[in-house]
């Protein structure tokens, strides 16, 4: 084998890696806690979620890493001073993003119309 062939052979095994670690990042990150470390509101408390789990109640305020508090009871203050409560199934990530769960979106779509 040439040294041309060698270089062209590692240069397109490189490109192959980096898609494929690519491809499998962006699948593994959608919208929802069950791939995150937050707060989340739950039967009108909240909680401690690491990787996905549910492992207990807050039992102080805390301070996001954006500066965000977030309080026992639901209520937020986002670092521009602008207060959000979150409803059940809604959850705030460490920078401070307040998404609904995917499952909570789904079993609302589910539900019967009244």
């Amino acid at each position: 084998m040439t040294t041309k062939t060698i270089i062209s052979t590692a240069v397109s095994a490189i490109l192959v890696l980096f898609i494929s670690v690519q491809f499998c990042t962006a699948q593994n990150s959608d919208n929802s806690p069950e791939n995150k470390n937050c707060y989340v509101m739950k039967d009108g408390k909240m909680f401690c979620m690491m990787d996905g789990r549910t492992t207990m109640p807050m039992e102080k305020d805390v301070t996001l890493t954006d500066g965000t508090k977030c309080m026992m009871n639901g209520d937020c203050m986002m670092k521009n001073g602008k207060i959000q409560k979150l409803k059940n199934g809604e959850y705030i990530d460490a920078s401070g993003k307040v998404c609904k769960s995917d499952k909570m979106k789904k079993s609302e779509s589910n539900s019967p119309k009244k």
